[in-house]
């Protein structure tokens, strides 16, 4: 079971407790038991309890409508997006978990970053005046008088929302160590709220981790969602009818709003490789640039071999990554290689290229949502992406 942490005068609508597969066992075997439910309180206080059911397994009233990234269990959160000095090693872990399948866990010690995929916010079925995400808090802490701090973050470069604290930061010192708590954050900046209510790309969640340093730990996050007074997102996306050239407009970084990233994109109009417009990337270190999500029917002549223009500015260079998802074919953030760019031509445009692995060719050429492009580039100065395509 779980540990829920609760405020005072109101009431809490979102309580879920996990039921160990033992104890479920037990449950549909028929064997008697007893359910208690032990509440901590100041003397004197009158707790109300309400509506208590069994959800499906593992959750799984969980809306099947929530974007991928909520669940915390694909793999998609990631390091280095904002603060490429960051230690932390996430993984997922199919088995401590809340929800779903897995939940994403994060080793390290000190400060510790890590970021949501880039998203749309009118593809939010429901939003809230809380964000409130699973937290496990490991057994065995170095310093058992302060367990550490979490704070959350919303960002949306294209809307130069940058860093935007959501609520304030809560203490860990407190909650019971080797279990999971409930930890929720106040949405109160205007800003935040009118950016999530707008149909907009290029949203994203950034969690701050503060633990000691005296030893690595590893916290577990599963089951991100909005709670508190939830309403239904005011501006949904509607599914467009994609235009034919959609794929070719994608890959060849022709409208500005198809990509995000944590830096202020444009588009450049010289020089290009084809087209009318190339992406200008401003690098600094380790920058991700996400594409928005698409459908694989948006594609024509997928091969084994990714192409793609890189302008490389001046100066000390180091190399393009690329990645992609497609999680209904369970594709996740699938590496597909590494370039290195340290080496001549510089002020000009270079050719680049990527193996794609079989499970992602099949995945490009059946039917699935939801997929994405994801490109990172290592450098400094203001970089150059146009014509990716298919070789």
């Amino acid at each position: 079971m779980t540990l829920q942490t609760l405020r005072t005068g109101v009431f809490e609508t979102d309580l879920r407790f996990l039921i160990p597969d033992d104890l479920r066992s037990a449950f549909e075997a028929g064997h008697p038991g007893t359910l208690r439910i032990l509440v901590h309180a100041p003397s004197g206080t009158t707790v109300y309890v309400d509506n208590l059911a069994e959800l499906g397994p593992q959750g799984g009233a969980f809306d099947p409508r929530w974007a991928a990234f909520q669940r915390l269990e694909d793999g998609s959160w990631s390091t280095g997006r904002v603060w490429p000095g960051s230690s932390t090693n996430l993984s997922v872990d199919t088995v401590e978990r809340t929800e779903g399948a897995g939940a994403t866990f994060a080793c390290g010690k000190g400060t510790q970053m890590f970021t949501s995929p880039a998203f749309r916010t009118g593809t939010l079925p429901e939003l809230g005046t809380q964000v409130s995400v699973d937290v496990y808090i490991p057994k065995n802490p170095p310093n058992p008088w302060w367990l550490g701090q979490l704070k959350l973050y919303y960002h949306d470069w294209p809307a130069n929302l940058m860093t935007q604290p959501v609520g304030n930061p809560v203490e860990l010192t407190g909650f019971t160590v080797g279990e999971w708590v409930t930890v929720s954050f106040t949405v109160n900046n205007p800003a935040i709220v009118a950016d999530l209510q707008a149909d907009r790309w290029g949203g994203f969640f950034q969690v701050e981790l503060v633990t000691p340093y005296e030893a690595t730990q590893c916290f577990g996050f599963d089951k991100l969602r909005f709670t508190g007074a939830r309403y239904a997102q005011p501006n949904p996306a509607e599914r467009l009818e994609l235009p034919p050239d959609s794929g070719p407009r994608l890959l060849g970084f022709e409208v500005l709003t198809d990509w995000a990233a944590m830096a202020s994109l444009s588009l450049a109009a010289s020089p290009v490789v084809s087209g009318t417009s190339a992406l200008r990337v401003p690098v600094q270190g380790y920058t991700v640039v996400d594409s928005r999500a698409f459908d694989s029917s948006e594609l024509v002549g997928v091969t084994g071999r990714l192409g793609l223009e890189v302008f490389v500015p001046w100066g000390a260079q180091y190399d393009v990554q690329a990645f992609v998802s497609c999680p209904a074919a369970g594709v996740y953030n699938a590496y597909l290689g590494r370039v290195p760019l340290d080496t001549p031509p510089q002020g000009a445009y270079r050719h680049v290229g990527f193996d794609l692995a079989a499970d992602v060719v099949g995945a490009l050429t059946t039917s699935n949502v939801q997929c994405s492009w994801r490109l990172a580039l290592n450098g400094n100065g203001e970089f150059l992406l146009d014509a990716m395509g298919f070789e």
